[in-house]
């Protein structure tokens, strides 16, 4: 080694030159020069070696080896004097390992190297290693002898190293040395001697540090270099191994292996593999980092097989999908690194196996992909078929072993699937291969240098075929279940037992298999049950299934007390089993419970869920701790035995009880607990993502589900919430009380969703809703109804007043209620009279509810109050009923003023009276209700508008942050024409909330402006605009009837003093578009209404007669004017009747002193126009008189050609022209000149539909015109808006069939598309005359 030396930079250098256009790599530091060099120098070294046939007696330091040997075997003490010279012989011989190391990897990396001569380099290794390990023993003092310690760390690795490195050589079918085949005795050695140098390192550490501090100078922190680094790692990684191998060999050593130690094994192999080196840095090397220090060792793969133990347990028994991913890739990369680093060659052995613990990774663990673990397994089952006679690694008794392990992996795949039937097929090829099977194995038949592998020992290879029977079987039992025969199991699994009597698994699964039969109500010998599980617990008795099982046959015969102590066994041998811990949950309080939970949860076991979700319920029920509850809940979801019991064989005895009966998934009902503490906690939005995945997990029962309803409910998901409640209601297994609280809350649910069905303008399905709910209710036990549900009730009849009358059809007059009814009032309109009258009887009951409760109750006034003020607000919603259906707001000669009506009528002034007393009464009970104030206004306005005025204001003193009051009070100022007030409110409203009665308040001002502008028809033309516009943005919040009838009423405009042609075009478009958002707004006011108001229905039938003066050329025309005169005549006899007291109700007192105010009562500031009226009754019956309506009068034919000289652009003049000159060639006798005019008209009518189709294809919008106008005073008014260019369609329908009428009259041009294009014309227009006489309809 010494002469080597001196020639690594001339060879290093040669070999630079020469590397010039060669494909060898150059070397680019000092590190990699001197790698490249000793490759180089030992591969020549190794040649001369090979011819010698590896001889150790060839190697220098063979005599130095067993000089060092001969003189630690003997009894003598080594002189003082030759210390020194020993410890350099122990160095030199730590040199020399390493030499023959690297070595052995530079031969193993080459690719030519066969295994033979790979083997051959790691048994010289072994064999100049083994006489030095020997001589040594444990007792040896290594803190201060640092080149003994150093020795033996490298004897130590250098044997477990070539464990790793032969462990594919060995199994390739050449004849191995007997240093190999000792290699389990050195093993044992190795790891003792490794444990005795880290106390060695510790102590020498210890010793080193006290030195320190006893010095008086502090010293800087030393930095290890890459050489202390290195060794530390392979230290740790060496010590690591070998405690695996250590741990397997005890366990073979000892009398009898059994699950508990292999159980034990995994467990620390999981902590272990999880843990790492934390306090060793890496190298800046990567062949010295810690990876590559695992790979030379295996120790990544070791700690995988280990972990995963799915030979002989359930895989990866204590891992999480994410910790098994991860030690798996750690095996993969090990491999690869060996491979890459030390030249190591894999074996198909061992990716096999990584290939099938991956598929139980994704098989048996939450979280897994079970379509990659099919996959995987069918993919291993093809590479063992193909391994026949090919693979020395792999013979046929490891793939016997390999191939059981995949059928059964796919067989609970199938069973997780429901699909039973290949499951049991599975399982039985399983079996086919198992029960012929030899399972006694001698350690001679072993090819293996793995202890992890089944393999390679009788007493593991027996735990493993144990293992696989049981599973097998028992998986053919559940699929016998499954598929409900019973009795094909029980034979089934008899027969085990008798091939197997002392068999634990087997006894263990009959046992389980009758405990089953019987908690299903089957057929069985109970007593027989119990033996059964009494010899199981007998034959092992540190099991604690056997025990927990007999706690559920106790438990099912009601002997509490041994089911207890039973389940208590259980706990004491595994404190985190999943079936003993939920027996004890039904049989303890949960308070005492919670003690065997945290001694559970302490332990790292995947089905300690049980004891999570306990703990969560005792933080939220029994402490209220719901911040802690939530990570309970959290934890127990992550927990195997709770998302996924099927995959533990016990799985169906974790709720016994429920066998036979529908069972709510655990995991579902964990979500669910999980989401009541976040809806405590206030957290809506993640309560409700809980229920969702407790949803997707299994069937919620009702009480769940009535959760998630208040839940949607909070949120304000009302139509979810009443879907959820329908569910509960149609469960037969509901009880009564979850039947209240899923009609109350849907009912609930319902209204708020009439609500907003109301707002938009659905009537219809708001008074379905409304039916709907009352239905729920009254449904209920009427004696036992709540006092929330009576209150409720009363509400769902109260808001039947927002609905228009037309609706009720006589839907709550069924019962013959005709008390108090007016013959005067349409029937309809009674029926909403009766509807909401029921919330008063409603409301009255509430009240008698409220008084029985004792006075010392706080919440008794406050109940009292908001009772009264809600039988207040009824009585007033039937009082303003009545008075719209007798024509409120109509003006007039006829007393139809809601003052008028609260005097004169005895029904309306008696409502009004009650309403008042029941706000008082509210009042007397809470002063302080700002509601009740304000209903108290609102029914004051009928008879005093000063006390209606105190009390608005009282109520916004109480609560500014209400609208209502101030929307109130500025409509009372309007009413009595003070709008400087009621504008100035209006404003302080803008910044409170926007109400569709503030955008009606500032309408009617606007309205009022306008009248002050008779003489300037711009200004007044402003104000109407803004009026219309101030009721559309109303009625963008709802539909209000007031908010309609203003703008039907504003929104029509027209400009008699237009000039210009652009002005023309305008004035045309927005008096057509006014037309029809008049008439529409008329339309729904009325149909909302019920046409009480008499001035709203004369003009609803003006507005009829219009439409149909607008088209008498239609067949519609005679009968749309009948009606509009019908309507104009019955409104004419409702203005001319006077109000009478045809009604002998008595008279209700009022708390409150009402002087009769007739000075405040306002006077008509108006009449209704009778004259003008008449007029055009008169001219309508003129017209209608003819019978046949007149052409309209379209003007000659010149006058067309003038506007279309005028209005080239305009398809209208076109179109006019057309037709001018089709009636024209009508009137002709001359065939040429008919012909030719014919012609004319043809092009014109192909012109005229061109230019609307173009102006359809390009729509723009049109404004008027700005006219400058000067006034003595600065007014403010607003431009007329644009209106849109687009032609109508009656326009574009009579263009069109003009054309393809005159298009049919040349023989030569006739086709299809003319029928084609009529038929279009008839859908634009279905009045369309023309249309309809050519296509012969």
């Amino acid at each position: 080694p010494e002469s080597g030396v001196a020639s690594i930079g001339a060879t290093a250098k040669k070999t630079k030159v020469t590397a010039g256009g060669a494909k060898k790599v150059v070397a680019s530091s000092k590190e990699e020069m001197e790698q490249q060099t000793r490759t180089k120098v030992y591969a020549e070294a190794y040649g001369e070696w090979k011819v010698e046939s590896l001889k150790l007696d060839l190697l220098p330091s063979l005599a130095l080896r067993d000089a060092i040997v001969s003189l630690s075997s003997s009894s003598a003490i080594i002189p003082q004097s030759m210390t020194n010279i020993v410890q350099d012989c122990y160095r030199s011989m730590v040199h020399q390992m390493e030499r023959l190391e690297a070595m052995a990897v530079i031969v193993q990396k080459k690719s030519k190297t066969s295994a033979k001569d790979a083997l051959a380099m790691w048994e010289a290794l072994l064999s100049f290693v083994s006489p030095l390990i020997g001589v040594f023993d444990d007792g040896v003092e290594l803190s201060s002898n640092v080149p003994l310690r150093n020795l033996l760390e490298s004897c130590s690795e250098a044997i477990i190293v070539v464990s790793w490195m032969c462990e594919p050589l060995a199994t390739s079918g050449d004849v191995i040395s007997d240093e190999i085949k000792n290699l389990s005795k050195m093993l044992s050695d190795a790891q003792r001697f490794l444990t005795a140098c880290k106390l060695g390192r510790v102590e020498e550490k210890r010793l080193l540090d006290e030195k320190k501090n006893e010095e008086s100078v502090l010293s800087s922190k030393e930095s290890q270099s890459d050489l202390e680094k290195k060794s530390a790692l392979r230290l740790e990684c060496a010590i690591e191994t070998s405690r695996c191998r250590a741990e397997i060999d005890s366990a073979l050593d000892a009398d009898g292996i059994d699950t508990n130690m292999v159980t034990a094994i995994a467990r620390r192999a999981t902590i272990s593999a999880a843990g790492g080196f934390k306090n060793i840095s890496d190298c800046n090397s990567p062949l010295l980092s810690a990876t590559s220090s695992k790979a030379l060792f295996g120790t990544p793969y070791l700690h995988f097989l280990s972990v995963w133990s799915g030979m002989y347990l359930s895989p990866w028994p204590y891992c999480n999908v994410g910790q098994a991913r991860s030690i798996l890739k750690q095996a993969r990369d090990s491999l690869r690194l060996s491979a890459k680093y030390w030249g190591r060659r894999s074996s198909n052995l061992e990716h096999l196996l990584l290939d099938i613990g991956e598929a139980d990774l994704e098989n048996g663990l939450l979280g897994g992909n079970v379509d990659a673990s099919d996959q995987l397994f069918r993919q291993a089952l093809t590479k063992l078929e193909g391994m026949e006679g090919e693979d020395a690694s792999v013979n046929a008794f490891v793939q016997e072993r390999l191939k059981v392990q995949c059928l059964i992996g796919l067989a609970k795949q199938s069973l997780s699937t429901g699909d039973s039937e290949a499951a049991e097929t599975r399982a039985r090829s399983a079996l086919d291969l198992l029960l012929p099977s030899d399972s006694t194995l001698t350690q001679g038949d072993a090819l293996t240098l793995l202890c992890s592998y089944v393999w390679c020992a009788p007493a593991l290879n027996q735990l493993c075929h144990s293992h696989q029977l049981c599973s097998s079987r028992q998986l053919v039992a559940e699929s016998c279940i499954q598929s409900s025969r019973f009795d094909g199991a029980r034979s089934f699994l008899t027969d085990a037992v008798k091939e197997a009597p002392g068999n634990f698994d087997a006894a263990f699964s009959l046992a389980s298999f009758h405990l089953r039969m019987q908690c299903l109500g089957n057929e069985c010998d109970e007593n027989e049950t119990r033996k059964s599980l009494l010899r199981a617990a007998k034959m092992d008795t540190s099991k604690a299934s056997p025990f927990a099982l007999l706690g559920i046959w106790y438990e099912s015969k009601n002997d509490a007390k041994r089911a207890e102590g039973c389940y208590q066994k259980a706990l004491s041998l595994d404190a985190s089993h999943p079936v003993a811990g939920r027996g004890l949950q039904r049989l303890i309080e949960l308070k005492d419970l919670v003690p065997h939970c945290k001694k559970a949860i302490e332990q790292n076991s995947p089905v300690n869920g049980w004891a999570w979700q306990a703990l969560g319920q005792s933080k939220a029920i029994n402490e209220g701790d719901d911040s802690t509850a939530v990570i309970c809940f959290q934890q127990a979801l992550r927990c195997r035995d709770i998302q996924n019991p099927t995959s533990d064989m016990l799985g169906a005895f974790y709720s016994y009880t429920e066998m036979t009966a529908t069972v709510h998934s655990e995991a579902s009902m964990t979500w669910v607990e999980l989401a009541t503490c976040y809806r405590r906690m206030g957290k809506y939005s993640a309560a409700l993502r809980a229920y969702e995945e407790a949803a997707s997990t299994g069937t919620l029962p009702p009480a769940a589900l009535c959760s998630w309803a208040q839940c949607d409910l909070d949120l304000g998901l009302y139509a979810e919430a009443a879907e959820k409640c329908d569910n509960v209601l149609a469960c037969d297994d509901c009880s009564a009380e979850l039947v209240r609280m899923a009609s109350y809350i849907e009912a609930e649910a319902l209204l708020s969703i009439a609500r907003t069905d109301i707002q938009g303008g659905k009537n219809g399905s708001c008074r379905s809703h409304l039916v709907k709910a009352i239905t729920r209710l009254e449904d209920l036990c009427p004696q036992n109804s709540s006092y929330c549900e009576i209150k409720l009730l009363g509400d769902l009849y109260s808001f039947g007043e927002a609905l228009p009358p037309y609706v009720f059809d006589r839907m709550s007059s069924l019962e013959g209620d005709e008390q108090g009814a007016d013959s005067r009032l349409p029937t309809d309109v009674e029926d909403k009279i009766s509807f909401i009258r029921k919330g008063e009887e409603a409301y009255a009951l509430a009240l008698e509810l409220v008084t029985r409760i004792d006075d010392e109750e706080e919440d008794k006034t406050f109940l009292l109050a908001a009772t009264g003020t809600d039988l207040g607000i009824n009585l007033l919603s039937q009082a303003k009923t009545i008075a719209v259906a007798l024509g409120d707001g109509s003006g007039g000669d006829a007393k139809t003023a809601v003052a008028d009506l609260a005097a004169e009528s005895d029904r309306v002034k008696d409502l009004v009276l009650r309403s008042i007393n029941a706000f008082s009464q509210a009042l007397d009970h809470n002063p302080n209700d700002a509601g009740a104030w304000c209903g108290l206004g609102s029914a004051l306005v009928f008879v005093d508008p000063l006390l209606s005025q105190h009390a608005f204001c009282r109520s916004l003193q109480i609560d500014k942050s209400i609208a209502e009051p101030l929307s109130s009070i500025a409509m009372l100022y309007a009413d009595y024409e003070k709008t400087d007030k009621s504008a100035e409110i209006l404003d302080a409203l803008t910044q409170l909330e926007d109400t569709p009665l503030m955008w009606i308040g500032r309408g009617l001002l606007l309205e009022k402006t306008s009248r002050a502008w008779h003489d300037s028809p711009a200004s007044r033309e402003g104000c109407l605009t803004r009026a219309s516009d101030a009721y559309r943005a109303s009625l963008q919040i709802m539909q209000h009837p007031a908010a309609l009838l203003g703008l039907s009423l504003t929104c029509r405009r027209a400009d008699a003093d237009v000039q210009t042609s652009n002005d023309q075009l305008y004035s045309s478009l927005a008096d057509h578009s006014s037309k029809i958002e008049s008439r529409i707004s008329m339309t729904l006011h009325q149909s909302s209404t019920g046409g009480g108001n008499i001035g709203a229905s004369t003009i609803d039938g003006l507005f009829r007669i219009e439409e149909g003066l607008d088209a008498l050329n239609s067949s519609e025309a005679s009968r749309i004017i009948k009606e509009g005169l019908e309507r104009i005549e019955q409104a004419h006899r409702r203005s001319i009747s006077q109000i009478s007291n045809d009604m002998s109700s008595s008279t209700t007192s009022c708390e409150i002193d009402l002087p009769s105010a007739t000075s405040l009562q306002k006077k008509d500031i108006g009449e209704f126009p009778n004259n003008c009226i008449e007029k055009s009754l008169n001219e309508a019956a003129k017209d209608f008189a003819l019978d046949t309506p007149a052409a309209p009068h379209e003007g000659s034919l010149d006058q067309a050609r003038n506007a279309v000289v005028l209005n080239p652009d305009s398809g209208e003049s076109w179109l006019l022209l057309a037709k001018e000159l089709t009636l024209a060639a009508s009137s002709l006798n001359d065939a040429a000149a008919t012909s030719e005019t014919l012609s004319s008209a043809k092009a014109a009518a192909d012109k005229a539909l061109d230019l609307l189709q173009d102006q359809l294809l390009n729509a723009c919008l049109i404004a008027p015109r700005r006219k400058a106008e000067h006034h003595e005073h600065l007014i403010e008014y607003s431009e007329k808006s644009v209106v849109s260019a687009i032609p109508p369609s009656p326009i574009v329908s009579d263009a069109m069939s003009l054309v393809s009428w005159l298009g049919s009259m040349d023989e030569d041009n006739q086709s299809k598309g003319h029928f084609a294009t009529l038929q279009e014309s008839l859908l634009l227009n279905p009045l369309n005359e023309v249309a309809a006489t050519a296509l012969g309809l």
